[in-house]
């Protein structure tokens, strides 16, 4: 008997020893929001505009800036309404930092799955002031570093 005893205790040493095996971290659902609010928006922000790139950054206080791969820069500044579109006054910077001529534009978010909006991805309508559509755009958190 005190030999069976003395083996099992061997047995559930050795077990107690062992590292328990990590339970698997479930993915990480989507964050959506029923309603876009300022705060959804502000940050940092890769466009595709019409098959090009752009790294945009909305701020809290309303300034917009707009940068392509070729190095063209666009500044303005940046709100929403009520019902959660973003509008944008921007103009061009020239190669000694003058602004050139304003332009204005807006975008009608599309909504996601269940009729909400995922706050890392985000894709809608571009409307001109004269109500014409001009083209599709898509915003999406870059990767962190």
């Amino acid at each position: 008997m005190r030999v069976m005893a003395c083996a099992l205790s061997l047995i559930f040493a050795q077990l107690s020893v062992a590292a328990p095996m990590p339970l698997p971290r479930p993915a990480k659902a989507p964050v959506t929001v029923a309603h876009l609010l300022p705060r959804d928006l502000t940050g940092d922000w890769v466009l595709t505009w019409g098959g090009s790139e752009w790294r945009v950054s909305l701020s809290t206080y309303g300034d917009y800036i707009a940068t392509s791969k070729g190095g063209s820069t666009w500044t303005g500044s940046w709100f929403m309404d009520g019902s959660g579109s973003l509008y944008i006054s921007e103009a061009l910077l020239d190669e000694n930092g003058m602004r050139g001529g304003e332009s204005r534009w807006s975008v009608i978010w599309e909504r996601g799955k269940h009729g909400r909006f995922d706050t890392r991805s985000l894709s809608g309508a571009v409307v001109r002031p004269d109500g014409t559509v001009s083209v599709t755009i898509a915003l999406r958190r870059p990767p962190r570093k």
